[in-house]
């Protein structure tokens, strides 16, 4: 008897996870008016991306060493980009998420790649970066209503968000 055996085949055909149904896609806005309807999460994913960390330093990096810095600022929003296609597009190839390919990644590991620790080292940090910026937001509403304080402002637009997000009603904001 032979003992390697073939697999039987599926009665499933193997599906693509990148391929989308044509219909899936919507037509290209015509109008300007349209085109800022659709401006909404993308406007949000980049100020995510493109935040007030980068903002503030690069502004305080410019204020405290002038254009000596500035060839540091050009270099890295260039690797960024090169950085972030190349890992996307890694991710679409072989299939992988980012975090798979990132753990394969040499160097010292315990249970994980030292990429890893280091990436949820950040995201512990994001955790305190949002505290931040709900505290920036109680600071702002506080002002304009002082009859509460900014710890209960700062409550009320968690709350507000994490409502808002768990609907899944973006109309709201538009």
């Amino acid at each position: 008897m032979n003992s390697s055996r073939k697999p039987k085949p599926s009665a499933e055909p193997e599906i693509d996870p990148y391929r989308r149904d044509p219909h899936f896609f919507l037509d290209a806005p015509k109008s300007f008016g349209e085109m800022i309807r659709h401006f909404g999460p993308g406007l949000i994913l980049t100020a995510s991306v493109v935040g007030s960390g980068e903002l503030i330093a690069t502004t305080s990096l410019g204020a405290k060493a002038g254009f000596v810095a500035l060839w540091l600022i050009l270099v890295s929003c260039v690797i960024k980009v090169a950085v972030q296609l190349i890992i996307g597009r890694y991710a679409i190839f072989s299939g992988e998420t980012t975090l798979q390919f990132m753990n394969e990644l040499p160097g010292p590991r315990v249970r994980a790649s030292w990429f890893i620790w280091c990436h949820f080292l950040m995201l512990m940090m994001i955790n305190f970066q949002q505290g931040a910026m709900l505290g920036g937001v109680g600071q702002v509403l506080n002002i304009v209503v002082p009859q509460l304080s900014v710890a209960v402002w700062a409550l009320i637009a968690a709350l507000v968000t994490i409502l808002l997000l768990r609907s899944g009603k973006y109309r709201l904001i538009e």
